[in-house]
């Protein structure tokens, strides 16, 4: 029964976190089951981080929860939307239900765990489920220096509570959270198509293409324990955001999508200040200044004693940056090419040269400009980190795809969408 565990908190979070996020004054849609996991899973980290920070055991949150759990729900008096006119479940669904579902498999026998979860994401989980509790010092230790210990930790940190919770460390256990973070982006992305004016057919066979494509990646490049699809589904999540105008809504889309993201890596907190300053840059009518902090305070508040801590403990490594050499493109621009024709990708990279034409519909520029953004940084690491070049390109760039391909391949579905009123992804019904 351990292995439904991962579901079970899933739940428990997906409940908890948007009536947390509404008592805190976030205007979270109460109906949109992705962004209220991604909302729970914010919650528990900035739980778990604070316990830490204050010296208080994780075990002793355990006897809060239920208790919480309780007192929010008692608390939210937030209306139940009305589920008159929902999409019935078609094609498409199975399609994702497939995708998910094998891969869930694959990963519960762990065949598919990525070399990072072995390396260095699993051992911080393991070490902080022993500890029961972000372990600083041993972070800190030389001796650990090639487990990137100036990574953030929301997906260590999720992952040793859920093996405190078990009652022990299994991997495969731990690995199910993959599948499910899977689930939560294809259910974002039907959300977001659902609110376009797209025919049912092209809506499905959308969906479908993406759960498939996607599936096989996460298969075929073993990506089960990768931190990788926390900023994916960060990115996913705030495209309804960052094609409407400025809302309450779109205010606590964002501000749980950049929460996310800056708490998984170290490139999701670029990702989370490009959301937040794409997000302002759209029209609405409360101040731009208030939409700014509104929006940006949650991944702030996390990401400011984490960097404190790194800063305290010295957990910088060198090989994070260094100078700028143009000449690095020589070896760049093979390497990238390589990757794009990756089995595993489908030729899904080349998708990146069509993405002017998100600038050719006014709505899809912040889009745009978020991908640009946060292509540049990666382009930028390639330029300035001092080790092997191509190596490091051949290594690390099919999974930082994975941060931008879904939400890309999204943005060019949505520019072939004819003109028409579209309905905001919060107000759908």
């Amino acid at each position: 029964m351990s292995w439904l565990l991962p579901f079970a908190l899933a739940l428990l979070l997906a409940l908890a976190g948007p009536a947390l996020a509404r008592r805190l004054g976030f205007a979270v849609a109460a109906d949109d089951p992705a962004l209220a996991l991604a909302t729970g899973l914010v919650a528990l980290h900035a739980v778990a981080l604070a316990a830490s920070l204050a010296g208080l055991p994780w075990h002793w949150l355990f006897p809060l929860l239920p208790l919480a759990l309780a007192w929010l729900a008692a608390a939210d008096r937030t209306p139940r939307p009305e589920r008159t006119g929902r999409r019935r479940p078609g094609l498409a669904d199975l399609a994702v239900l497939a995708a998910v579902g094998l891969f869930a498999l694959l990963v519960a026998r762990d065949w598919v765990t990525t070399p990072d979860f072995i390396y260095h994401w699993g051992l911080k989980a393991e070490r902080f489920a022993l500890a029961d509790g972000i372990d600083w010092p041993f972070l800190a230790d030389p001796a650990v220096a090639g487990l990137h210990p100036d990574y953030p930790v929301l997906w260590p940190t999720l992952a040793a509570l859920t093996a405190r919770l078990a009652g022990r460390f299994e991997a495969p256990l731990l690995l199910l959270w993959t599948p499910l973070l899977l689930l939560a982006l294809l259910l974002s992305i039907r959300r977001t198509l659902a609110a376009e004016p797209l025919s049912p057919a092209i809506r499905g066979a959308a969906l479908a293409w993406l759960a498939c494509g996607l599936g096989a990646f996460a298969i075929g490049h073993r990506t089960a324990g990768a931190a990788d699809w926390f900023p994916a589904l960060a990115l996913v999540l705030a495209v309804p955001a960052l094609i409407a105008p400025r809302s309450a809504a779109g205010e606590a889309r964002i501000a749980v999508a950049a929460a996310l993201a800056a708490a998984a890596k170290i490139e999701g907190i670029v990702l989370a200040a490009l959301l937040v300053l794409a997000f302002g840059l759209r029209p609405g009518a409360r101040p731009r200044w208030r939409a700014l902090l509104g929006a940006g305070l949650p991944a702030a508040l996390l990401t400011l004693p984490w960097l404190v801590q790194v800063a305290r403990f010295d957990l910088f490594t060198a090989t994070n940056t260094g100078a700028p050499a143009l000449a690095r493109c020589a070896e760049i621009a093979p390497a990238v090419f390589r990757v794009a024709r990756t089995p595993e990708w489908q030729g899904a990279p080349f998708a990146l040269l069509l993405w002017p034409l998100l600038l050719l519909r006014p709505r899809l520029r912040a889009l745009a400009l978020v991908l640009a953004g946060q292509a540049g940084f990666y382009l930028w690491t390639y330029l300035t980190k001092p080790v092997d070049t191509e190596l490091l390109v051949l290594a690390s760039l099919p999974r930082l795809l994975l941060h931008l391909l879904p939400a890309l391949l999204l943005g060019l579905l949505l520019a072939t969408a004819p003109p028409g009123e579209s309905r905001p992804a919060e107000e759908e019904r």
